[in-house]
């Protein structure tokens, strides 16, 4: 697989990361002579135990997670949609991951493992998924700088590949990313999303897909690039992740609520009760008093999309 050179991130170019030319994302092949076994390179020996072919640690990834409590993956892909003739779309995403709980992987018979909460945003504009027949339903693209998406994710080493399995699915359908960790920066991934007779979308008659891909393990340091700032600015913590995604979460919620559930009422009242608890949770933490069931979290969390809309601005250098 030929490694993208595009989201080598850098101050000089914020504008040409925040918004991918669809061309550059991920590289395929459009036309080509036939091609023999011996024009294809592979890797020399196979990795001992515990390290990849490069030599580093196969838990690198996992260990860093780990000790930051948190993680960024910059997402390249190429999809086909089940829409007769509809052309494959190339597509680039920023997911942040946190709010992560991890196996007791010190006592050595408990495999590696964690789970988590994801939010995400696009990259790229979504025209051309949705003139292929995307659902784009609560989708991570939006305005630059703005999460629009809630996954969850899961991962476990299995000792016999020397590697760890993981899976991330967004919460709003059945849109899965399956993905393959040796440590590297980069790793392989595959997605899907099946067609489904519940989906009351305007588009779910074609949003079935198939694609290929993979993550780059991005440090928080280049992700502050990304928006044209810095570490401190941007104030990407863990602590701050679970205000953010609770507001994600709940404005999805209330989307799917109002445009495509046949049973909004169910929806709106656990959104209520979420909101509730999240004011509740802060207040306590704040001690300041509970007016307002939606003031508390409401004030938090304007101030967090704010910083993210003052980072796209920089990123446009508006």
């Amino acid at each position: 697989m030929e490694k993208s050179t595009t989201m080598k991130l850098s101050a000089h170019a914020p504008l040409a990361l925040a918004v991918l030319s669809s061309a550059s994302v991920f590289s395929i092949i459009t036309a080509q002579a036939p091609v023999t076994a011996d024009q294809l390179e592979f890797a020399s020996a196979a990795a001992p135990p515990g390290s990849n072919i490069e030599g580093g640690s196969v838990a690198t990834n996992f260990l860093n997670a780990f000790n930051e409590k948190q993680f960024f993956l910059i997402k390249h892909g190429s999809f086909v949609y089940e829409k007769p003739e509809s052309d494959t779309v190339l597509g680039s995403y920023l997911y942040w991951c946190s709010d992560l709980t991890f196996s007791d992987f010190l006592n050595s018979s408990v495999p590696m493992a964690y789970v988590g909460r994801c939010v995400g945003l696009g990259l790229t504009r979504d025209y051309e998924m949705a003139k292929a027949g995307a659902q784009l339903v609560n989708n991570v693209f939006g305005p630059p700088g703005e999460f629009r998406a809630t996954l969850l994710t899961s991962a476990t080493f299995v000792d016999q590949l020397n590697l760890f399995q993981g899976q991330m699915h967004k919460n709003s359908d059945n849109y899965v990313h399956r993905y393959y960790d040796d440590g590297r920066s980069n790793m392989p991934r595959i997605i899907w999303e099946s067609h489904d007779e519940g989906d009351a979308s305007p588009n779910s008659a074609t949003s079935s897909l198939s694609g290929f891909g993979e993550y780059i393990w991005t440090p928080t340091e280049e992700v502050a690039q990304l928006f044209n700032t810095t570490v401190a600015d941007l104030n990407f913590t863990p602590e701050t992740f679970k205000e953010v995604y609770a507001e994600v979460w709940i404005k999805g919620l209330e989307n799917e609520a109002s445009n495509y559930n046949h049973n909004p009422e169910a929806v709106l009242e656990i959104v209520d009760q979420v909101k509730i608890n999240t004011q509740a949770t802060e207040s306590s933490s704040s001690q300041e008093p509970v007016d307002d069931p939606s003031a508390g979290s409401g004030r938090k969390l304007a101030a967090v999309a704010t910083r993210f809309a003052s980072a796209a601005l920089r990123m446009f250098g508006i």
